[in-house]
């Protein structure tokens, strides 16, 4: 795994007052569940959102990121200020998260999640890897939707890019988590620069990403 390899986690996690726990098979269990629910989720709605386009992907133009169309994201469920304000659709909040824009985001999203997830299991647990996607994902759609107010945006980004906030605040703050510091740090720092190129594309916020990235930061610190 590369991420065992740069980063150098050996499947402990560290309780609050900074002793090392040694994981269990349960742990790895969840951790791999929650995971699962998160891509296969995204993956769902993906696919539904294709479904509901009748099998159609836009044009490139409209969606690179090879998904569908405005009206379509907004039927799976992806944030809409004017739906939210105006029609209290607040449930959007929550479905947002799980909304990728096409599959290239679908794609970028899964690989931080499998990248950053398990790292972040091994060093804080099973429990505290769920509040980070949980609350990085509210914190982008929440964002999202006061920011983005004009546009239809899909925040499933925000709870991938939490777990790389939470992976650059251990770098900071738990540096016996890693073996070799440098090259995790331009590791992270490549990730952000490809990611917040895809969150320059239609229907993917980069305000969601910048805000699921604080919030998974603070929520591991």
């Amino acid at each position: 795994h590369v991420q065992s390899a740069v980063m150098g986690y050996n499947h402990k996690y560290f309780t609050p007052d900074g002793s090392a726990v040694q994981s269990g098979k349960w742990s790895h269990r969840l951790v791999t569940a929650i995971l699962w629910c998160f891509a296969t989720s995204q993956l769902a709605i993906y696919i539904w959102s294709l479904a509901v386009a009748e099998w159609q992907l836009t044009s490139l133009r409209a969606n690179p990121t090879l998904g569908v169309s405005r009206d379509n994201l907004m039927h799976v469920g992806a944030t809409a200020t004017d739906k939210i304000r105006k029609e209290h659709q607040w449930w959007r909040l929550a479905s947002s998260p799980f909304v990728p824009a096409g599959a290239i985001h679908l794609w970028a999203n899964c690989s931080l999640f499998w990248t950053f997830g398990g790292f972040l299991a091994s060093a804080l647990g099973p429990w505290q890897l769920l509040v980070i996607l949980v609350l990085s994902g509210a914190a982008g759609s929440s964002v999202s939707a006061n920011i983005a107010t004009q546009f239809v945006t899909a925040a499933a980004g925000a709870p991938a890019f939490g777990l790389v906030g939470g992976t650059a605040a251990a770098l900071l703050l738990h540096r016996q988590l890693f073996q070799h510091h440098l090259i995790s740090g331009v590791l992270l720092g490549l990730v952000l620069l490809v990611n917040l190129f895809i969150g320059a594309t239609p229907f993917v916020d980069n305000s969601a990403n910048c805000a699921g990235f604080v919030a998974g930061a603070l929520a591991t610190a």
